[in-house]
């Protein structure tokens, strides 16, 4: 077992001390050779469950600007944050992750689900940009897996537009 008390998921702690003793496969996603390709991501996935993506399409300085204001928004005090706070599931700001109450987490109609909530980025400076960046990343992510998609059908010899 992985011991990850304390694993801060952060960049320049990252990957986090305890998962030295082995490297999470990385694949290339310059590769033009599709076969290939899907090759490394099936034995990635196969071998070790996981795999780390370079060459992703993601642009840096996005990454590093949801850095920047996610640290932003959690450095707030609990006062700050707790109109955030959502009373089920993963939309939005989470008091306490481990706390998370998940009775509720999967409601069987979105009737239930609220809109996502935003700081008013014009209280606090160090959040300005904080909506529009949010949105161009989740864009941008979802961007990223719906070029993997046809990447992983490949990798599982699966029909073209199963998944």
């Amino acid at each position: 077992d992985i011991d990850t008390s304390g694993v801060r998921l952060d960049p320049v702690q990252w990957p986090p001390k305890s998962w030295t003793r082995f490297e999470v496969p990385c694949v290339d996603l310059d590769d033009s050779d599709a076969d290939a390709l899907a090759a490394n991501i099936d034995k990635a996935l196969k071998e070790f469950g996981l795999m780390f993506v370079t060459n992703h399409g993601v642009d840096q300085a996005l990454i590093d600007r949801m850095w920047k204001l996610t640290r932003a928004f959690h450095a707030q005090p609990s006062s700050a944050k707790a109109p955030f706070t959502q009373p089920f599931g993963f939309m939005g700001y989470l008091d306490n992750v481990i706390e998370a109450r998940f009775e509720n987490a999967f409601p069987e109609t979105c009737e239930k689900a609220q809109g996502n909530q935003w700081p008013d980025e014009s209280t606090d400076a160090k959040l300005e940009g904080f909506h529009d960046s949010c949105v161009a990343y989740a864009s941008a992510v979802d961007g990223l897996g719906r070029r993997l998609l046809p990447l992983l059908e490949r990798a599982m010899s699966l029909p073209t537009g199963l998944l």
